[in-house]
């Protein structure tokens, strides 16, 4: 087996706690994307946490209600406030391991992944055959970063009947910047569950199978991912990062132009383009996008 050591880099993925009236259940996703998605627009909020506040006032030990405000409030960003109802629905109910995980959750979304670590801790002591915490804790050791300890804790998770594929994907990135890509090609080609792959887990194998010089693979990989509609600029891209391996200079040129003309004002597509357009040989087409890039860099300094 291949094993390729890679730079270190940090795993941008944490959990997103959504607080339904009958409990919580976790979804894997970025928390600034989970943010976006969830967060309550301003009159909403207002009134969801007046309403709140209101019920709150008659009864101040409801343990549910706490948490719902917690969460209200922590998509809204307010920390402060989201963590002082978690940690009053944890004295509230200190037996359960809800208020913990909520509380981890926060500190991994301030990025405070030392803080968060010790709560699952907490959490999975009061919780031990719970595998979507060890899914969840996995994910801030991924961050942290501790890929060998992110792995054991996917491990666990799967054992205890969590087969979610978010596992299996964490599980996979873990393995890859432990410096094995070729065991995490098979880790995603694994997933169970018969279901058609993610457009990240395209994107994932995608960059394995570069760093394995399977660069055939890697360009079909790409191209499932670019058939998921609706296209995009870094579909295309990396569509024509695969074709430049292989030394397909015009079909990579015409991906990079096609992701110019859906995003015209970011600087990646030219500054890509502008070494293909070299490599052919078009050194005034190279010396405009070079200078298209210079301006786009220009107008993000002004801004």
């Amino acid at each position: 087996m291949s094993k390729f050591l890679l730079p270190v880099r940090l795993v941008s993925v944490l959990l997103a706690l959504i607080y339904c009236g009958r409990g919580a259940f976790a979804q894997p996703a970025d928390f600034l994307d989970d943010y976006y998605a969830n967060r309550l627009k301003p009159a909403e909020f207002k009134r969801t946490i007046k309403d709140l506040n209101a019920q709150l006032e008659r009864t101040p030990e409801d343990y549910n209600l706490r948490m719902k405000r917690g969460y209200v409030h922590a998509f809204a960003r307010h920390w402060d406030a989201a963590l002082g109802d978690f940690t009053a629905a944890n004295k509230i109910k200190p037996e359960r391991y809800e208020p913990i995980r909520a509380q981890a959750w926060l500190m991994a979304g301030m990025n405070r992944l030392k803080n968060a670590l010790t709560l699952y801790n907490q959490a999975i002591e009061m919780a031990p055959k719970n595998g979507k915490l060890y899914f969840e804790r996995g994910l801030v050791q991924a961050n942290i970063p501790n890929f060998r300890a992110s792995i054991e804790d996917s491990d666990r998770a799967i054992a205890l009947g969590y087969k979610e594929r978010n596992v299996y994907i964490q599980k996979a990135k873990s393995t890859f910047y432990e410096g094995d890509a070729e065991k995490a090609v098979k880790i995603l080609d694994s997933i169970p569950g018969g279901k058609p792959p993610q457009k990240r887990e395209y994107d994932l194998k995608t960059d394995f199978l570069l760093v394995l010089g399977r660069y055939e693979e890697a360009l079909k990989t790409a191209e499932k991912r670019l058939a998921i509609p609706p296209p995009s600029v870094s579909s295309l891209l990396k569509v024509a990062e695969c074709q430049i391996k292989l030394k397909r200079y015009k079909e990579a040129l015409a991906n990079l132009t096609k992701s110019i003309a859906l995003h015209p004002t970011t600087a990646d597509p030219y500054i890509r383009r502008a070494a293909v357009y070299r490599k052919l040989g078009m050194n005034s087409q190279a010396q405009a996008d070079q200078e298209m890039v210079e301006k786009i860099n220009s107008n993000r300094h002004d801004l």
